[in-house]
């Protein structure tokens, strides 16, 4: 599992590169986009006023809780079990950094990137979340470009998962609870919440309250 989240991402990030320098006649730009909407008069005047800029950090905040593990809170119980080279504390400390560093930087970066550069077919007021980089994948790459986000998101979706069932296992051997009936319980317990997870809505709508 620990070579998996790598490869994913270094699929993303090459992907994007790869749209970027596809549609490298639009990327001057797109960056003027960028810096306009953040340095325009209208958005200095609105951060002034109060209300945009307090939206943006709401909004950032919201959005980095659930865009890392560091966000999380669940990078500890990754660092305390990795086996890092060399073995010291610093060096488990810049990895986890990298971590959190490569996820909220490159890789949102990346994803903002192909929105922006798929344009007004991305405008719709009701397209918002994954279907936003679906319908812009869709518009820049074809048909296959659904198929791609679909299997992005399936593996890092399992890898998730895996991951946090793991963290989970090992606080009940910390615990000494880590007998075959509340292992299996974990199991179950895990599967449901996976089930439930995709029927109970208003529990993603309270990750964004949060």
């Amino acid at each position: 599992m620990q070579w998996l989240i790598p490869i994913i991402a270094l699929l993303w990030i090459t992907s994007s590169v790869f749209i970027c320098l596809w549609h490298i006649e639009q990327m001057p730009e797109v960056i003027a986009s960028i810096v306009k909407s953040a340095f325009g008069w209208q958005e200095a005047a609105a951060g002034a006023a109060g209300y945009t800029l307090t939206q943006a950090i709401t909004c950032g905040f919201q959005r980095g809780m659930f865009s890392n593990e560091a966000g999380m809170g669940s990078t500890p119980n990754a660092a305390a079990a990795a086996a890092s080279y060399p073995p010291h504390p610093v060096a488990q400390g810049i990895v986890q950094m990298i971590g959190v560093f490569s996820d909220t930087i490159i890789i949102c970066t990346a994803s903002a990137m192909i929105i922006l550069l798929a344009g007004n077919h991305t405008s719709h007021s009701s397209t918002e979340g994954i279907q936003l980089i679906l319908h812009a994948m869709v518009s820049l790459t074809g048909e296959w470009g659904a198929s791609f986000v679909a299997l992005m998101v399936i593996l890092f979706a399992f890898s998730s998962i895996v991951a946090n069932y793991i963290y989970a296992e090992n606080n009940l051997f910390f615990l000494r609870l880590h007998n075959a009936k509340m292992i299996w319980l974990l199991r179950l317990a895990t599967i449901g919440m996976v089930v439930a997870g995709r029927y109970l809505v208003f529990r993603w709508y309270g990750s964004s309250l949060t």
